[in-house]
């Protein structure tokens, strides 16, 4: 076993590896092998404490894999084996590479094409068990988890900490709708509640929460996330999210959406020309003079 490995002979480290426990400050400290497997391999450390106590290995808070190559592309500078890509202890990929799939995906990549670039570049491809060829892999859930854990933490110092206080907040809410297996209809399985305002007059998302009911309940709880309260909202007439906004946002003036207002004025015309044939004629002179809303007028 690699942590049993003696230390007799070796050299002390020149990594500037430290070891974790505070008692053992200024303790000597020895390269002790690696572990993992052999393409992948991070170092282990000895330390040897100056207070008496025993001996014991260690790996570095943040573990570093064997390099691959003599010198780094990045730094343009040589590298020791040991200077390899930081890695979090429990994972197989070096976070160098998940933070290229985060990128990949915030430019617009899907989490498949994402997941296959990062196996590739990590050399992660796993072996057929019928042929022992390496094989190519599409699958997102990958880069899926990687965004759920580590987006949070990236957006966090980027993230506005106040409703804007100057323009429009534009609120809105997306259903997901998922196929009930028993019944076979649809149904909405949660919400995507939206905020979006302008800085500089050009629009930002702000603010997206998921919840499983669009009651004021909730969009108060929405609202009620950041500080702060915007002099204009921009909404659709959910009574739910409009009740919201009065009781978060009392003073806000309140614009109900302009491209709302006509998508309801087209269902209703579009049932009367239904049900009163006389009258379509009419109604489409009423729509086709009907103004078209602005982009930024929608909700």
């Amino acid at each position: 076993m690699a942590h049993e490995m003696s230390t007799r002979g070796k050299s002390w480290s020149t990594a500037k590896a430290v070891c974790p426990r505070p008692e053992h400050v200024g303790s000597r400290v020895r390269f002790d092998g690696h572990y993992g497997s052999s393409s992948h391999r991070r170092q282990l450390y000895r330390c040897v404490p100056g207070n008496g106590d025993r001996p014991h290995c260690f790996t570095e808070l943040l573990p570093r894999e064997e390099s691959w190559s003599d010198a780094c592309e990045t730094c343009e500078r040589e590298v020791e084996v040991r200077e390899g890509p930081h890695a979090a202890r429990k994972y197989q990929f070096v976070a160098r590479g998940i933070a290229e799939a985060l990128v990949m995906v915030g430019a617009g990549s899907t989490y498949r094409d994402a997941a296959l670039v990062s196996r590739e570049r990590a050399q992660r491809l796993r072996v057929s068990s019928t042929t022992g060829v390496p094989r190519f892999s599409r699958h997102g859930s990958l880069v899926m988890d990687w965004v759920e854990v580590f987006a949070p933490v990236v957006f966090e110092p980027y993230r506005p900490r106040e409703w804007p206080a100057t323009g429009s907040l534009l609120l809105d809410d997306l259903p997901f709708r998922v196929r009930d297996p028993e019944t076979g209809r649809h149904r909405i399985a949660f919400r995507i509640f939206a905020a979006m305002g302008y800085v500089e007059g050009r629009p930002k998302l702000w603010r997206l929460q998921a919840f499983t009911t669009k009651a004021q309940a909730d969009w108060e709880t929405f609202l009620g996330a950041l500080d702060g309260a915007p002099p204009r909202v921009v909404c659709d007439n959910d009574h739910g999210l409009t009740n919201a906004v009065g009781a978060r946002f009392p003073d806000a003036e309140v614009y109900l959406c302009e491209w709302h207002l006509r998508h309801a004025l087209e269902r209703l015309m579009g049932k009367i020309r239904v049900e009163q044939p006389q009258q379509r004629e009419a109604i489409d002179v009423l729509l086709a003079t009907a103004s078209r809303p602005t982009t930024a007028a929608r909700a």
